[in-house]
This record gives structure tokens, C-alpha cells and sequence, in this order.
């Protein structure tokens, strides 16, 4: 409902973890119910990338949020404001579903994740790094290299989709 929130409306308790929520017409809204975020991009949505009129969980933390604010959010616990997502298209980067790769600079997200809350592996089934791991959906696998995974001439996996990404 774009009315409504467009990504995500909550009015119960809601825990998001290393997910990435981007291009909607809002992005998370929670109207009476319990936000708890940990790892995750919200950003580059249309509207409002949080509206909180609930109450969010203080132990959220490494989220990276497109927002300069958001009503109830911790301002420390590694969470990162004004953030602008620096991501590929929705595509195929692999695994069954589409997502938006993360972009080798992407400084808020890279590296960014609390890898004790982290899952194992990221939304196309890639192990995410034990040591290191990302924010968001997408764990990037070779920093500052791409691969060319088709032979399309153009989008995700082609050699010119590399290329755009760099």
C-alpha cells in the first residue's frame, strides 16, 4: 500500500536483519508496533525511508538509513544517517531472487555489519565473510573486482553491467 509505508507498514513487532530496503514509496513504517533493525540498508526510497509513530527497539544498530533522523532510533550502535545507497540495479547476482548489489565503495555498508547478528549467507545464498561482513541483502564477495557471468549485452552479469558498476 503506497499510502501506507510502499516497502514494509508494521503494527506488531517487526526485527529486520541484513536486509535492504530501497526504491519504494516510503520504506519501513511503523504506525503502533515495535521496529528492531540490525544490519540493514533502508535507504533511497522515495519518501521517508522510517516513519516511526511506534517505537523502535534501542539495541538496533549497524543499519545504514537514508534519513538525517528518525524518531526513536539510537543515535549511536554504529548506525549511519544521511546515508546514500550506492547500489546496482535490481537484478540477478546470482540465487533465486532479485537484489541490488552493493557497489566495492560503498563505504557505509562494506564491512559495516555486526557479524555476531549477521546470518550465514546473504539473499542469494552467498556465505557471508565471518570476519568482515556487510550491511544489507547483498555481501560483496571480491572487493574492487566484477564479474562478467553472461554473455547479455547488457545488465547484470554482461560486461558492459561491469563496467557500469565500477
Amino acid at each position: 500500500n503506497t499510502s501506507l509505508g510502499g516497502g514494509i507498514t508494521n503494527s506488531g513487532y517487526l526485527s529486520i536483519t541484513n536486509s535492504t530496503v530501497t526504491l519504494n514509496s516510503d520504506g519501513v513504517w511503523s504506525d503502533s508496533g515495535i521496529l528492531f533493525f540490525v544490519n540493514t540498508l533502508i535507504a533511497g526510497n522515495s519518501g521517508l525511508n522510517i516513519r516511526n509513530d511506534g517505537t523502535i527497539d534501542l539495541s538496533s544498530r549497524n543499519n545504514a538509513i537514508g534519513d538525517a533522523a528518525v524518531s526513536g532510533m539510537p543515535t549511536g550502535n554504529q548506525n549511519y544517517y544521511n546515508v546514500i545507497p550506492d547500489l546496482g540495479p535490481l537484478g540477478g547476482y546470482g540465487g533465486y531472487t532479485l537484489t541490488h548489489s552493493l557497489r566495492c565503495n560503498n563505504t557505509y555498508c562494506t564491512d559495516r555489519a555486526d557479524v555476531s547478528s549477521a546470518p550465514a549467507y546473504d539473499q542469494r545464498g552467498v556465505i557471508r565473510n565471518i570476519s568482515f561482513s556487510d550491511i544489507g541483502a547483498f555481501e560483496n564477495q571480491y572487493q574492487n573486482s566484477y564479474q562478467v557471468i553472461n554473455t547479455n549485452d547488457s545488465g547484470p552479469g554482461s560486461l558492459r553491467g561491469a563496467i557500469a558498476n565500477s
